[in-house]
């Protein structure tokens, strides 16, 4: 061969080899760039998979929690509410630690399981339980170490009375094994992927790494974290992309769990050299294809065809895992592309639709949207326009089984852009929701049926309001008469009683003045007394004082009534100053009955304190009473 001709030669096969090593080159880059992109968006279906799982599972318990708060029985914590937490404890007590009821000032009421130990125990200072004192609202905790030492959340609802007083809370601890168990159930597809759950307070909830758990990678910020990931990015689409961390380049997803009144993440990463381990084989053999020129283009050819083989094998792998998961789940997966109008389907196609899957694989576009109601078909206009990359997608819409009967379906999908960005893909979820939707509807209807109820009890009471004024009206004349009428009887009373303290004043100082003058008598003549005589004094005597006695009860009756009596207590001689005198006041009425009066003294510790002048007259109105209804001839004696 001539040297020119081998110049030519080398020179081709020079060129030959570069061309190959640059086509190469390309070949394995675009293999690259496609495995990446394709791992990137199973890992974002994944997370979405996951999210939507968790925040089923969360949604479903935390509606269950706050219907139990709501009931009466719960707020006054009574025999049927302590049953109504022991049944909700036993029914869902495979994912449930404990329920404990709290009152208002953040006090322990009751628990279940029951703990003695703790009932009254003061719990305010505990995060989600201040929270909840302070907001009235639902908390769901930051995860942290229970006394039983396994990691946790809580879950607490407000309680709240007949005035829409907050009253306490209820309060539950969830062991963080079942959450975790809700996310790696949808991730168990790989053991490459890095599976993280993080708060939006930056807490780490769940990692492989279980020393990382608890640990808060947010300071300020929400979701910091991401601004990280991405702040070494080398490219990023939507919820998943590539970011370099410690010298290594990882491909990641995310996605966004929503509760109530907070947001956490669920993110999975994967090493570049995991995610492309089955490209390793081809590193090796290309170069070997750069150092033997002879076996260059047999072994590119080779290597070329073994990893697009690969490629689609795996890739019908992944369809095939795409199609179990969406089966195990009851929902159908579809790929369409909007450029060539080819639409790939997996699933339960057979459970929700009704159709065979090989009747499905022939469904077009404008088969599937033939099966929508004609009310909601305004609700697939993303087949029809392609408005923006990476949109996301939620609608609902009805859809016509194989047997005729519409039912409600939830659809959920994505744009996509290709690595080449000019074709879109539309990759979606398709789940049934039919019971949900009647239940909705049935809600709605007794929510109406309710609510005109509520309007005609109202309109009773209305007329049962005025009558009940018109009433109370009444009472009110009637009770202002009433008192009208006391208060002239009590004037009248005190009229009387007036008038009776009057006269008994106006009698008594005559009287007093009869019983002296018959006194300063007896002395002057009672040299000159006679029986007769002695007759005549005593009975005035006794008469007089009798009508004293009379005068001084009238008396005492009238200034009780009156409220003027004076009680003066003083020391006395009970003997000396009161009955001896009495004693002789009444020794000749009861000599005139043939009767013996008789004053035993059988102590000498005879001095009181009272009043004088009441003691006398207890004392003068027994003996009076003894001595009137004692026989003629008897005896009465004094102690």
């Amino acid at each position: 061969m001539p040297k020119s001709l081998n110049k030519i030669f080398i020179s081709i096969i020079v060129l030959f080899l570069l061309v190959g090593t640059i086509a190469l080159y390309l070949v394995y880059e675009n293999v690259k760039s496609d495995q990446i992109n394709n791992y990137g968006e199973i890992l974002s279906l994944y997370t979405n998979k996951s999210a939507e799982t968790l925040e089923s599972f969360l949604n479903e318990y935390e509606s269950d929690l706050k219907f139990t708060s709501s009931l009466k029985d719960i707020r006054l914590m009574n025999q049927s509410g302590k049953e109504i937490l022991a049944n909700f404890y036993n029914g869902k007590k495979e994912y449930l630690a404990g329920i404990t009821r709290i009152d208002k000032e953040g006090k322990i009421i009751f628990t279940v399981p029951l703990n003695n130990e703790v009932i009254g125990l003061d719990v305010s200072n505990q995060d989600h339980n201040r929270e909840v004192m302070s907001t009235k609202k639902p908390v769901i905790s930051e995860i942290f170490t229970a006394v039983q030492g396994f990691k946790t959340i809580a879950l607490a609802f407000p309680i709240f009375d007949e005035n829409n007083n907050y009253d306490g809370t209820l309060s539950t601890l969830i062991p963080f094994r079942h959450i975790s168990e809700k996310i790696i159930s949808d991730l168990y597809f790989t053991e490459k992927a890095n599976v993280n759950l993080i708060s939006d307070q930056g807490t780490v909830i769940y990692s492989e790494k279980a020393d990382q758990i608890g640990k808060n990678i947010l300071e300020v910020q929400k979701f910091k974290f991401l601004e990280k990931i991405f702040s070494a990015q080398k490219s990023v689409d939507r919820n998943k992309g590539v970011y370099e961390a410690l010298n290594a380049d990882y491909v990641f997803a995310y996605s966004t769990v929503q509760l109530s009144d907070k947001e956490w993440i669920v993110v999975l990463s994967v090493p570049f050299e995991k995610a492309l381990e089955s490209m390793q084989s081809f590193q090796s053999k290309y170069i070997l294809i750069i150092l033997s020129f002879g076996t260059a283009i047999l072994l590119s050819s080779i290597i070329f065809f073994r990893i697009r083989r690969k490629f689609e094998q795996e890739n019908i792998e992944r369809q095939l895992f795409f199609n179990l998961v969406a089966e195990r789940t009851g929902q159908i997966i579809y790929d369409y592309n909007y450029s060539t109008g080819v639409i790939n389907w997996a699933g339960a196609i057979d459970e929700l639709t009704g159709f065979s899957k090989e009747q499905f694989e022939k469904f077009t576009i404008a088969d599937w949207k033939n099966l929508i109601h004609v009310e909601d078909k305004e609700q697939l206009n993303h087949f029809e326009t392609i408005e923006k990359a990476n949109k996301y997608q939620n609608v609902q819409y009805r859809i016509k089984k194989s047997d005729g009967n519409f039912i409600f379906v939830e659809d959920r999908n994505v744009i996509l852009e290709n690595a080449s960005k000019h074709s879109l893909r539309i990759i979606g979820t398709i789940k049934d929701i039919n019971d949900q939707k009647l239940a909705e509807q049935k809600l709605i209807r007794n929510k109406e049926e309710l609510e005109l109820i509520v309007h005609q009890r109202t309109k009773e009471l209305e007329k049962l309001n005025k009558a009940l004024e018109k009433d109370i009206e009444d009472i009110k004349k009637r009770e202002i008469e009433l008192q009208i009428a006391k208060d002239k009887a009590v004037a009248a009373d005190k009229i009387k009683s007036d008038f009776l303290a009057q006269i008994s004043h106006e009698i008594r100082t005559p009287i007093s003045a009869i019983i002296n003058f018959t006194q300063l008598l007896f002395d002057e003549f009672k040299e000159k007394e006679n029986d007769t005589f002695q007759i005549a004094y005593n009975s005035i005597n006794s008469a007089g004082k009798r009508m004293i006695r009379t005068i001084d009860l009238i008396l005492n009756v009238s200034e009780v009534q009156a409220k003027s009596y004076d009680y003066l207590p003083e020391k006395f001689n009970i003997y000396n100053d009161s009955l001896l005198p009495l004693f002789y006041e009444f020794k000749a009425a009861a000599n005139n009955k043939n009767l013996t009066l008789e004053i035993i003294k059988e102590t000498d510790d005879l001095i009181i304190t009272r009043d004088l002048y009441s003691t006398t007259q207890i004392f003068a109105n027994l003996i009076d009473n003894a001595i009137k209804y004692t026989k003629s001839g008897g005896s009465e004696n004094y102690n």
